[in-house]
């Protein structure tokens, strides 16, 4: 006897999640003053995080603002120890 409360993945609801939005950014490590390629995530919103200079691994705290339709405003790259 089927008592419909059986359920399977094919029949949950979809996941609704926010499109990842990388945008490719040049950074300048303010340790080393190199430029490195890397990308932030617009869908995160705004948002500090620390990431590693690429050439010379010193943490880099990332400052990214993003306007409200998701589009990068701005980014600004401090030393961690400032």
């Amino acid at each position: 006897m089927h008592t419909g409360a059986e359920r399977g993945p094919e029949h949950d609801p979809p996941t609704i999640r926010s499109p990842i939005m990388l945008e490719p950014i040049t950074a300048h490590c303010p340790y080393c003053g190199e430029a490195f390629d890397t990308s932030v995530d617009c869908s995160a919103g705004t948002q500090r995080y620390v990431e590693d200079c690429q050439v010379c691994c010193q943490p880099i705290e990332f400052i990214v603002e993003v306007n409200m339709d998701g589009s990068l405003a701005g980014v600004s790259f401090l030393r961690d120890d400032d």
